[in-house]
């Protein structure tokens, strides 16, 4: 069973991009079953959304990949084109 509560660490610098793709790294032990989950960073009380998680950079890894909201809107926007169907 997957947790609903993961806790990490921003891996990268949010405003620098890994491999010239809007994403950045996360720090933190996940396993299968989380993609597709929301990322948020605690500022205080409040939560702000970092992006999606999408996946470990190696199944040995603690080092995942969080896509940006800027993708997830342009996904979104595109429709089902945009996945291939």
């Amino acid at each position: 069973m997957n947790a609903i509560w993961k806790t990490g660490h921003i891996a990268s610098e949010p405003r620098i991009y890994v491999d010239e793709q809007p994403k950045i790294l996360i720090d933190a032990r996940t396993g299968k079953g989380l993609s597709g989950a929301p990322v948020y960073v605690r500022e205080g009380k409040y939560r702000r959304l970092v992006g999606i998680y999408t996946g470990r950079t190696s199944q040995g890894s603690d080092l995942g990949f969080v896509f940006s909201p800027e993708v997830i809107f342009e996904i979104i926007k595109r429709g089902p084109s945009a996945r291939g169907t």
